[in-house]
């Protein structure tokens, strides 16, 4: 049984392809106007689907709610959220050793080894969630706040560490601990809401909805198992552009008609 988000999509990319194939015959009809000297006066013919209504008539075969692993998903949520928690600890004050000068953040004091530093932090942290995504995903779903406190010893870990390779020789200006407790606490704060946020989203993406479509599955059904849903499809065109990127080069790109 094809599902609601497969039928849908279908008679949807119909539609778009139907357009293509108007689009493509107009290009070919142009070509053709333009070699005859009387057709190339008219106007070449062209269809614009601006909008088209549907109305899909089913049934609900079955419904199935698909397992969703909240580790895999925290994974995901860590990864894309480990540079935000590096920015944080990066800005815990310090000053270089053996300097008059006043504090500044850590960041600021890498120089010319702050994207090494950069990288092997991410590196670092990103491992440190993935390969604990099972106990900590629902650690800090449940109670984000003892996430921070378990986040915040190996981040504290892993920031000397990393500053050890280095021939930065910091002195920080306050308790290192708890600055990096501070941090990991907004920080996780922050991702706890979107982790629920994402496993909601991936949650309803599992559930699927098995339709009867057809002529033949409908016939005998009663009245009342038959569904009717009704979509108004906008078609939005874009056209190729040319302009310049950042660094002043000649690119095409794709925009709003």
């Amino acid at each position: 049984m094809p599902n609601l988000s497969e039928t849908l999509g279908s008679l949807l990319k119909d539609i778009a392809n139907s357009r293509v194939k108007s689009d493509l015959f107009s290009r070919d009809a142009s070509l053709e106007y333009f070699k005859d000297p009387v057709l190339r006066l008219f106007p070449v013919p062209r269809v614009e689907i601006r909008s088209a209504d549907l109305e899909l008539t089913f049934a609900v075969a079955s419904a199935r709610q698909e397992d969703v692993k909240t580790s895999d998903v925290a994974r995901s949520v860590f990864s894309q959220n480990v540079s935000s928690l590096r920015s944080r600890l990066l800005s815990v004050p310090a000053r270089a050793a053996r300097s008059a000068r006043k504090a500044e953040t850590l960041d600021a004091l890498l120089g010319g080894e702050q994207e090494k530093v950069r990288a092997e932090l991410d590196k670092r942290l990103d491992a440190f969630m993935t390969e604990k995504a099972d106990a900590l995903s629902e650690q800090l779903i449940q109670d984000p706040d003892a996430f921070a406190r378990t986040l915040g010893g190996a981040a504290a870990r892993i920031l000397r560490d990393v500053m050890a390779t280095t021939g930065v020789r910091p002195v920080f200006t306050a308790d290192l601990q708890k600055e990096v407790n501070d941090r990991a606490l907004e920080w996780s704060r922050s991702t706890s809401g979107q982790l629920k946020q994402a496993l909601t989203r991936a949650r309803a993406e599992a559930f699927n909805l098995d339709l009867a479509v057809t002529k033949d599955d409908l016939v005998n059904l009663p009245q009342t198992a038959v569904a009717r849903v009704k979509v108004t499809v906008e078609i939005q065109n874009y056209e190729w552009i040319e302009t310049e990127d950042e660094k002043g080069e000649t690119v095409n790109k794709l925009v709003v008609a």
